[in-house]
């Protein structure tokens, strides 16, 4: 699972910058008029959350660790 937002740091004429970069996927779930696809899209979006959050603590802390470093 990948978190949907992170950085990357990018050399460009000699100086190093940093870039903010998020990433939009979508995933047809059905008519919204479909209940059952309500209930889909519902119990993705709690299975992702449960995953995201443990993944986002410990990118987090990896960021700052990298980020505190010269």
């Amino acid at each position: 699972m990948k978190v949907g937002c992170g950085f990357v740091e990018k050399e460009i004429r000699g100086n190093r910058y940093l870039y903010f970069r998020v990433r939009k996927v979508e995933r047809y779930m059905g008519p919204a008029s479909d209940p059952e696809a309500r209930r889909r899209t519902l119990a993705e979006i709690e299975a992702y959350a449960g995953r995201a959050n443990a993944e986002l603590a410990e990118r987090v802390a990896a960021w700052r660790r990298e980020l505190r470093r010269p």
